[in-house]
């Protein structure tokens, strides 16, 4: 498995992005693009984890119950199970994308200098990079981040910003 960072540092990482653009991608700039896209899977739960199976919630359920009193515990009746989604490169079905269609990929496109009619063989050409570093998986219908390649850190406190749910769009005022 190849770390983010690492994966910045490759040429290879950053050919998709330069094929497309024309324009030489200095690692940060390709880490910045790499970290976005996963970031945008991380957000809409396409992540391959047993907690987000329904399987591994009806555990949580059960050690709810038996560990916590019933005001704590998660109660099976109201409780509404969180559930991983699937990214999907292209098709029909009830998973996420990533394309100019949605706010992040016109985001993405205009940050990083994609032209439209690039965009979704762009994506395919990433996913191909991830898939091939194992910072993506194959799953029935689509892709998910696996669980084992997130890094989980402790934050200073300072909110960070996020422009794809800030209410106001890209660049308005708190």
């Amino acid at each position: 498995m190849t770390g983010l960072s690492t994966l910045a540092r490759m040429a290879e990482a950053r050919k998709p992005l330069e094929k497309y653009t024309r324009n030489a991608f200095p690692e940060e700039r390709a880490l910045e693009a790499v970290t976005y896209f996963l970031d945008f899977l991380r957000r809409n739960l396409a992540v391959e984890a047993y907690v987000l199976s329904e399987e591994g919630f009806r555990e949580l359920l059960r050690k709810s119950n038996e560990h916590l009193d019933e005001f704590w515990a998660l109660d099976q009746d109201t409780e509404i199970p969180v559930r991983a989604r699937t990214f999907l490169l292209e098709g029909r079905g009830n998973g996420v994308r990533f394309s100019l269609r949605n706010q992040a990929g016109r985001e993405f496109a205009t940050r990083y200098g994609i032209p439209r009619e690039a965009m979704q063989n762009f994506v395919q050409d990433l996913v191909r990079l991830l898939l091939r570093h194992d910072l993506l998986r194959e799953v029935e219908g689509g892709y998910r981040i696996p669980e084992s390649t997130l890094s989980w850190r402790k934050g200073d406190g300072t909110p960070r910003l996020d422009p794809l749910r800030h209410r106001g769009g890209i660049g308005a005022a708190g």
